[in-house]
């Protein structure tokens, strides 16, 4: 197809497709004319829809080659860079998130151990000015404490690298999640209807406890009759 004709069918297509979505417009379904009028649009619709998406096949189709070309030569230095940038990554925040944990465990037991020499400075002080005499002065002044707590801890870091809080989690006490986050499975539950050989409203009452399944028909092709 040259791209005169192409340009010819892509205008006649989008005409008739304007022309039946303006027929829809405002249109209400309350009655038997209304209704078929909805369903000759409807299946109007499909077949100008489906002439539309068959006109870009081949057009796409040259796309698709063309892209999965690129996409070939892009991947030649992605597929090489991609795992490597992964790995050492994942290697980084494994080594960081421990050594921040040892880091928040050293700060606690610092301040503790600080809080533990404070104390006890002040304790000797108390005996140093409750002595009596000189020699009592002295001996409690030689008891006060001179501990070397050595270098407070530092928080790590990686050379050249950045890291975002990113919160995960997992499941700890199932019987203690509220209900809000007992999602249902929709894909489960489709598929255990969907199993459901001849379906009837009576059949599928008490299918799965808890949930309603009614069947609300959708509009087909084909004329159906109740």
């Amino acid at each position: 197809m040259n791209a005169e004709t192409a340009l010819t069918v892509e205008v006649k297509i989008k005409t008739t497709i304007s022309g039946l979505l303006r027929q829809a417009e405002g249109l209400e379904v309350v009655d038997q004319e209304s209704a078929d009028v909805a369903g000759a649009i409807v299946k109007g619709l499909k077949a100008e829809l489906k002439s539309w998406e068959g006109y870009w096949e081949e057009p796409k189709a040259k796309a698709k080659a063309a892209h999965a070309i690129l996409c070939d030569r892009e991947g030649e230095v992605s597929k090489r860079v991609k795992p490597v940038i992964s790995r050492l990554s994942e290697m980084a925040s494994t080594w960081f998130y421990a050594e921040r944990e040892k880091f928040r465990k050293a700060k606690e037991d610092r301040e503790r151990a600080e809080w533990e020499a404070k104390r006890k400075v002040e304790e000797a002080e108390k005996k140093v000015e409750a002595a009596s005499g000189f020699e009592g002065a002295a001996a409690a002044i030689a008891e006060i404490p001179h501990e070397n707590l050595g270098p407070a801890p530092v928080a790590a870091t990686v050379e050249d690298a950045q890291f975002r809080d990113h919160w995960l989690w997992e499941v700890d006490e199932f019987d203690l999640i509220p209900r809000r986050f007992l999602a249902p499975d929709k894909a489960a539950i489709d598929d255990e209807i969907a199993a459901k050989k001849d379906k009837t409203e009576e059949s599928v009452k008490n299918l799965i406890p808890g949930i309603r399944i009614f069947n609300k028909p959708i509009m087909a092709s084909k004329r159906r009759t109740m």
